[in-house]
């Protein structure tokens, strides 16, 4: 064989390489995929009724104590490990991977706004006298 052979050889065991791997990375990709959503569906019902709860028990900003303890108590039913008090009611909840690489975090807000005279009828009005919460 000579060396043009051998290099397109390698060139086609490389590129045959290569495409097997993407093709097996992909089909796991959608494997994980399916797996989410699968587990999404279980607890969608659930987190609906989450979000509706704190809808109807707004807490404006600073007073945030209720919602504070549904976050942090659901952190510690994953088994995550939680902080709580950051900033006055803030909570993090802290996810520790097996290998070190970058961190991620996300942050979202809870609080409401004081709305004294309300203008609109909620379709599930909030339980808390003068706070208003839109659902989206």
């Amino acid at each position: 064989m000579n060396r043009t052979h051998r290099t397109m050889n390698f060139a086609t065991l490389t590129f045959l390489f290569l495409t097997s791997s993407a093709t097996a990375s992909y089909a796991q990709s959608a494997v994980l995929m399916e797996d989410v959503e699968r587990q999404l569906q279980s607890v969608r019902a659930d987190l609906i009724e989450v979000r509706r709860d704190i809808h109807r028990h707004p807490e404006v900003s600073g007073q945030e104590e209720r919602t504070a303890w549904i976050v942090a108590e659901r952190l510690r039913g994953s088994g995550l490990e939680v902080a709580t008090g950051v900033g006055g009611h803030g909570v993090v909840g802290i996810l520790r991977g097996g290998k070190p690489g970058p961190t991620v975090a996300y942050l979202t807000s809870a609080d409401t706004t004081y709305t004294p005279q309300l203008h609109w009828v909620s379709p599930r009005p909030s339980r808390r006298s003068g706070t208003s919460c839109r659902e989206r």
